[in-house]
């Protein structure tokens, strides 16, 4: 184990709640590089889901001033996330991989945070749920870490994409599965692993007190982890909210130079989707022709997965203070904002409608 990362923290608030007959509590922890609209979001949904505590790690050039904005959400605990922070784990700082800072900054969290669980997901990963609390207090007592399978965001053709979480939720489906032919077709089959642009692992959250680590998907592997698939509540993965956001994306992944996305056999759908875009100069009107073919189902393909389950209305919920994440907000600003966040963008994403749109909410 990371001598550097704090030494686990007594167990002493779970005692606490099962002598009290509380609930447990949970919270969440996230490593994130992304713009300040996208975590406002989150952590306005899962202080609304019930979390107590958030804890978000920084990266990127904006994260102090994202961080004084953050203060303001009771609950939240905004950490600047810069070299000077890594270098105190990682000998290579923040030249380190992003999954080892991820699993970094989780460990840290998961032996600080005083709550009885605590959730490892990203900023565009949103918890459904109708109520954690109580799911986590019914389960047994040796059972200390839950999955929650992952979906990815659909539209149905003819809805309007007028806020930015609104939509529905897909479940991962078996390849051969009957309701997958249509993703086995293009562009599905050009972009996406069986309809799903990003992974289908599911992510973990983790009772309080267990000397592990955690990594990006579930604590590290031991014989004192019980696991416990959720049947209850899963994540709702908004690989990108707009395609100006997914193309930005998909540019940080290949500057970051991951070994991963290098190779066709381990990038999977990341490695084509970053080969296809480095080809066209990372054309911005030709990634949202992709984006808005790849996120919607056909009615009739929409109904199937509605009857077996696998395709779900998104939930959100109001916070104390009356705020909803389903409130309007303006794309061209927010659009503007992604690409104002990256060090000399290619060229094919400053031309075309889709900038010009881009900026004209900042004129």
């Amino acid at each position: 184990m990371n001598d550097q990362i704090p030494a686990i923290r007594s167990i002493g608030n779970i005692e606490g709640s099962l002598l009290t007959s509380q609930k447990p509590t949970w919270g969440i922890v996230a490593t994130v590089h992304e713009p300040f609209e996208i975590l406002r979001l989150f952590v306005t949904h899962h202080l609304a889901m019930g979390a107590t505590k958030i804890r978000l790690y920084l990266e990127g050039p904006d994260g102090p001033a994202f961080a004084e904005k953050l203060k303001d959400f009771a609950g939240c605990e905004p950490i600047i996330a810069d070299n000077t922070h890594y270098a105190t784990y990682l000998p290579n700082g923040l030249g380190a991989i992003f999954p080892q800072r991820q699993h970094t900054n989780a460990t840290a969290a998961y032996r600080e945070m005083d709550v009885d669980w605590i959730l490892h997901i990203d900023a565009d990963e949103f918890l459904q749920s109708t109520d954690l609390s109580d799911e986590l207090d019914r389960l047994p007592a040796d059972i200390n870490s839950v999955r929650f399978v992952n979906g990815e965001r659909y539209f149905v053709e003819g809805e309007e994409a007028d806020t930015p979480l609104n939509g529905h939720c897909l479940a991962p489906l078996l390849a051969d599965h009957p309701t997958s032919a249509p993703f086995r077709k293009e562009p599905y089959v050009s972009f996406t692993n069986n309809g799903f642009t990003a992974h289908d692992l599911g992510k973990s959250a983790t009772r309080a007190g267990v000397p592990v680590e955690i990594q990006v998907h579930w604590p590290d592997p031991s014989p004192l982890i019980r696991s416990h698939i959720s049947n209850e509540s899963w994540l709702v993965h908004y690989d990108a909210i707009t395609p100006t956001h997914w193309l930005s994306k998909l540019l940080r992944f290949h500057r970051a130079n991951r070994r991963m996305y290098r190779n066709p056999r381990t990038g999977g759908q990341r490695y084509k989707q970053i080969q296809y875009f480095l080809a066209r100069n990372w054309d911005l009107e030709e990634a949202t022709r992709i984006f808005d073919a790849l996120r919607r189902l056909t009615p009739d393909h929409a109904e199937q997965l509605r009857k077996l389950d696998l395709l779900r209305p998104i939930m959100h919920l109001r916070s104390s203070e009356g705020e909803t994440p389903t409130a309007p907000f303006d794309a061209a600003r927010f659009d503007a904002a992604v690409i104002r966040s990256i060090q000399n963008p290619p060229s094919g994403m400053l031309s075309g409608q889709g900038a010009v749109d881009a900026f004209a909410g900042l004129d």
